[in-house]
This record gives structure tokens, C-alpha cells and sequence, in this order.
């Protein structure tokens, strides 16, 4: 099966993946787009200071910052999120399916140990090398 996807640097490529790391990578797009839809739904809401202060009994700490720096970091920190969600699309299937468990499903190592049939310690090897990965790519 045949999956297309844009890496990280905005090139466009084709990948060669199986039904089930398909599956995993096609749930990993489901829900990078209903967050996506989520954090911008909620982004327009709560733009205003005076819900966050109301709803939250929160204030901005730097009270320098105008409205446009403020909506500029927050445009920052979702482009942020986009690039995790693409650096996530570009791993290998068994590594979506970590990150799928441990972070989105939020099992615990023995969980996914039992789940992968391997050893506790496996997994968290996994996980290390995995956040290790995706730091480089930030």
C-alpha cells in the first residue's frame, strides 16, 4: 500500500507501508486534524483577555506584549505542533505505534510491553531513542 506525505521540509513523497502501519498512520492523521480543528476552534474563543481572565482568572505575566505579539506566539506554538505532527507522520509504523500508545492512549511501558511482546525495559529504550529522534528534528 501506497502512502503520500509531506516530510517536515515541505517535500512531498510516496511511502511503500503495510495494512497495519497504514492503519497506525492514518489514526496518527485522524487526530493530528482533529486537534488541528480542536486547537483552532478553541484558539478563536478564547482569543479574547477577557475570557482568559474570566474563565481561567488568568492575565498575560508579560503586560508588554501587545495583542499582535501575543497572536503571533500563538501562531508560533501551532505551527510548532503542525511540524511534531508531520516529524510523527515521517517515523516508521512500529514508531508511530509507540507514540500512538505512550503519548496519544497514554498506556504505561508494561502496557505497551505486553501489547508488543517485549520487555519492559525494551520499551523504554524505545521511548528514549524515539524522543531522542524527535528532538533532532527540532
Amino acid at each position: 500500500m501506497k502512502h503520500q506525505y509531506t516530510g517536515t521540509n515541505g517535500k512531498t513523497f510516496t511511502v511503500e507501508v503495510t495494512a497495519e502501519q497504514a492503519e497506525v498512520m492514518i489514526d496518527i492523521d485522524r487526530k493530528f486534524d482533529s486537534n488541528e480543528r480542536k486547537f483552532r476552534a478553541r484558539a478563536t474563543k478564547e482569543a479574547s483577555l477577557d475570557y482568559l481572565n474570566d474563565e481561567y482568572e488568568w492575565e498575560p505575566q508579560d503586560n508588554d506584549l501587545t495583542a499582535e505579539e501575543r497572536l503571533i506566539d500563538e501562531e508560533t506554538a501551532a505551527e510548532e505542533i503542525v511540524r511534531l505532527y508531520k516529524a510523527i507522520a515521517g517515523l516508521s509504523g512500529k514508531r508511530q505505534l509507540l507514540v500512538r500508545l505512550y503519548y496519544f492512549e497514554q498506556k504505561t511501558q508494561e502496557e505497551i510491553a505486553a501489547i508488543l511482546g517485549v520487555t519492559q525495559q525494551a520499551v523504554a529504550g524505545q521511548i528514549e531513542t524515539l524522543e531522542k529522534k524527535l528532538k533532532e528534528l527540532f
